[in-house]
Parts: structure tokens; C-alpha cells; sequence
């Protein structure tokens, strides 16, 4: 299969994770929430244009539905990059609902709160682009929101990648040589 064929009804290129342009990072986020024991996850992956590591960051939220969670998850990503002093990056999650709340099928009167503090933090930034990402090109933000025990609801930092994310990681990279985002 060729760069641009089609999968499924998809093109290969929007399935895969793609690094970001020169200077820019890619904030990979995902949501969970559990039927069974009854919490919610929020959790993403930050890595710069050569594909590489910088952080990841997790909050346990308690109960809530996944679209908040998901949510919750863009919210902690944006906290993270405004801590970390990042001033462009595209911010990607699986849900395509939240990426629709936030990119203007619903636009900036949304009386949804969370989406309020969402758009008042993208404010803080040079240039942030939210877009949509197939679950199968999100696998390293999916593996850590699945593997992370619970624990305290602070937002905390995860400085080192688990043995498997840096497998994922290094897959990723061996798969996507020379294709990069725009």
C-alpha cells in the first residue's frame, strides 16, 4: 500500500501518526472512562517534529461521561504546553466529537463550560490547530489512558515512557519516515 490508498474508506496517511512541521509539537490525547468501576481518565503524549518523547501527563477524574473525558484530556494538554512554555502545537484526539465542539461546528458560545476554558487557554499560544486522529494512528496516547493505574486527581507529569510506549514510539517512527503534518 502507497502513501494516499485507501483503507477501509480511509487513506492510509490519516491513520498513522504523522510528526509536526519544524518548532512545532503534537499533543496526542485520549479519555476513558469505565463502566465498571465507575471512573474517568484523562491522559495524552507529547512528542516534538522529530518524533521523540517530551512528555506525557494523566489526571484522574472521578466519574463523568467519556465526551467530558475526552474533553478533560485537551484541557490538561493545553495546561501541559502552557507550563512547558510550547507556543505551537496541534492538539489531536480520537473523538470527534470534542474535535467538533472546539474547532466551530459549535463555535466559542458553546455555554458548555469546559469548552470555555478550553478556548480561553488556546488563547495563550502562538498558533494550537485541533484535529481529529483515527483511533489506530492515536495508539500511544490509547495504551497510556488503558495501563496507568489510578491515583491522586491532580494533573501529574510523566517524564519516562514504560518499556512498551518507547516500543510504540519507536514503531511509530520506523513506519513514518518522511511524512510529516502540515
Amino acid at each position: 500500500m502507497t502513501k494516499g490508498d485507501v483503507m477501509n474508506g480511509r487513506r492510509e496517511e490519516d491513520i498513522k501518526w504523522r510528526s509536526p512541521s519544524h518548532d512545532w509539537v503534537k499533543i496526542n490525547m485520549d479519555g476513558s472512562t469505565s463502566m465498571i468501576d465507575n471512573w474517568s481518565t484523562a491522559e495524552g503524549v507529547i512528542r516534538d517534529s522529530l518524533e521523540n518523547w517530551n512528555e506525557g501527563f494523566i489526571k484522574h477524574l472521578g466519574r463523568c461521561f467519556i465526551h467530558n473525558a475526552e474533553l478533560w484530556a485537551i484541557f490538561c494538554g493545553l495546561e501541559v504546553a502552557k507550563l512547558r512554555e510550547y507556543r505551537k502545537f496541534i492538539v489531536k484526539s480520537d473523538c470527534l466529537e470534542a474535535m467538533e465542539c472546539l474547532t466551530n461546528k459549535f463555535g466559542e458560545g458553546n455555554s458548555l463550560s469546559l469548552v470555555q476554558k478550553i478556548s480561553m487557554v488556546k488563547r495563550c499560544f502562538q498558533f494550537v490547530k485541533f484535529q481529529f486522529i483515527q483511533r489506530e494512528g492515536n495508539v500511544v496516547a490509547n495504551w497510556i489512558v488503558r495501563t496507568c493505574p489510578r491515583g491522586e486527581s491532580k494533573l501529574s507529569i510523566i517524564d519516562f515512557p514504560t518499556f512498551h510506549v518507547r516500543k510504540l514510539l519507536l514503531e511509530d517512527k520506523l513506519d513514518n519516515s518522511f511524512v510529516n503534518d502540515k
